[in-house]
């Protein structure tokens, strides 16, 4: 019978056992956003170090967010009109938000972890209203390996 191991009494041995379905998928959930049922079937049998070295290459080879043609300007490169320069900028947000979170509909260790990153070093348009702040800073996470 199997018993609850806490981080406090669970050894140090690598763990070996194959996968049954609940281990995979909760392997999955630790290390993205969860994952299909085929993917989890597919891992049923499979080692935890297999998968783990198999999500962690996927994570390294994955294309990054293309960086907008807007990443690099400064205050100089809008309209004087505060109206308008809003507008602009509210439209790159809005832009970027939205193939941000596009990007993380693949559901990956990337993904997660860029996730995390970016809710860890908060990055709020808010605080330094500046536009291109926003984009270096998550295109910097998505990227981190």
């Amino acid at each position: 019978m199997e018993y609850f191991v806490n981080c406090n009494t669970a050894p140090l041995a690598p763990y070996t056992t194959p996968l049954d379905r609940n281990r995979a998928a909760h392997l999955y959930r630790r290390l993205g956003f969860s994952a299909s049922v085929q993917t989890i079937d597919q891992a049923v049998g499979s080692t935890a170090e297999t998968i783990v070295n198999a999500i962690m290459s996927q994570a390294a080879s994955a294309p990054t967010i293309p960086k907008p043609e807007w990443a690099d300007w400064n205050n100089s490169n809008y309209p004087e009109d505060s109206t308008l320069k809003g507008q602009l900028k509210r439209k790159q947000e809005d832009d970027f938000s939205l193939a941000y979170a596009e990007s993380m509909l693949n559901n990956t260790l990337r993904d997660r972890m860029s996730f995390f990153w970016s809710n860890h070093f908060v990055t709020e348009l808010d605080i330094y209203q500046c536009t291109p702040f926003l984009t270096v800073t998550l295109i910097v996470y998505s990227a981190i390996r």
